[in-house]
């Protein structure tokens, strides 16, 4: 796992955040044992993938305003993980196109669904990952390493306001492909 590609492949040359640096140079092989897997690869993109949808799928017009305002809103995020059961996280750009060190993390679950979970890596670890041994062990290092972390536990974690959710986002621009 080489940051410089993250930075290049991911993050469309931005500097890694050192949350992210933190957690791929430290805790790769802790994080693969619960399934959380971040990716340096210039194709990786398998949130993008439509292999499951039927030609009556594809004639249908709100299922390919949906997929399309999927589409869209995936390119206003920068995606560097995969978390378990295809679900993938990454950070919101919006379409004011914030930089990396103030975006948002945004979950992109196997459900089709957009959410917030927090302001860091540690964050959005707590909020999704559910192996209090391995969290606890981050948690200590990262603070041990001199990162603020502001919560005890998932009812702390507060989400920031964005001008414009990526769920707000991807609902409007699924109406607006639609015509309504």
């Amino acid at each position: 796992m080489n940051i410089d590609n993250i930075s290049k492949f991911r993050l469309a040359g931005e500097a890694c955040p050192a949350d992210l640096t933190f957690l791929v140079k430290r805790f790769l092989p802790l994080l693969s044992e619960v399934e959380v897997e971040f990716n340096d690869q210039a194709d990786w993109q398998p949130w993008a993938d439509k292999s499951y949808l039927t030609e009556k799928d594809l004639a249908d017009p709100d299922i390919v305003a949906n997929v399309q305002a999927i589409d869209d809103t995936f390119a206003l995020i920068s995606f560097v993980a995969e978390f378990p059961n295809g679900e993938y996280l990454g950070y919101w750009r919006g379409p004011e196109n914030r930089a990396i060190k103030d975006s948002p993390l945004v979950l992109y679950s196997s459900d089709g669904r957009f959410s917030l979970c927090g302001a860091d890596l540690f964050e959005a670890l707590h909020l999704y990952t559910y192996d209090d041994d391995v969290l606890t062990r981050i948690k200590n290092a990262a603070i041990a390493n001199g990162f603020e972390l502001d919560f005890d536990c998932v009812d702390d974690i507060e989400t920031d306001e964005v001008v414009v959710s990526p769920d707000t986002y991807h609902e409007t621009r699924y109406y607006q492909l639609k015509g309504k």
